[in-house]
Parts: structure tokens; sequence; C-alpha cells
């Protein structure tokens, strides 16, 4: 649920340069790869089974679409893109 913290911040704080928002989307993209690739490396190293690692994979892809739609529903107007 830590995933659109970086972003939100960022986009709050009306910066007039646009690194720190390239900054949060970085940081964004690197809890949300994270969150795929850590099962996936769990996985292969025996540390846990192949069911939990697709169970875990699954339930990532339904909170993130969750959050994604959650977006797109409520999103304010001002001129932002995701």
């Amino acid at each position: 649920m830590a995933s659109p913290l970086p972003t939100m911040i960022s986009k709050r704080q009306n910066y007039d340069n646009s690194s720190c928002l390239e900054l949060s989307i970085f940081v964004t993209v690197g809890i949300i790869l994270s969150s795929f690739a850590l099962p996936i490396v769990l996985c292969l190293a025996g540390t846990i089974a192949t069911g939990a690692c697709v169970l875990n994979i699954l339930g990532n892809v339904v909170v993130y679409l969750t959050l994604f739609g959650f977006f797109l529903a409520f999103q304010e107007d001002h001129g932002w893109q995701i």
C-alpha cells in the first residue's frame, strides 16, 4: 500500500522542476517491481512454495489494479497524467 505515496507526495508539493516528480516515479516503480520480483526470487531459492508465489503475484495484481482504478475514478482535475 506504500507504492503510490512517493508520487502523491511529490504531486502535492507542486515543484517547478520535474526532477522531484521523476525521482518519485522511479521510487514508485522500484516498489512495484520489487513486490513482484521478491516472491519469484524466494520461490527459485526454495524458501517459499510455488503456490505461495503464484498467489502472492495474483494478490499484487489485484491490489495494483484496484489502486489504478481508484486513481482513475477519483482523479482531481489538475492536469496531471499518470
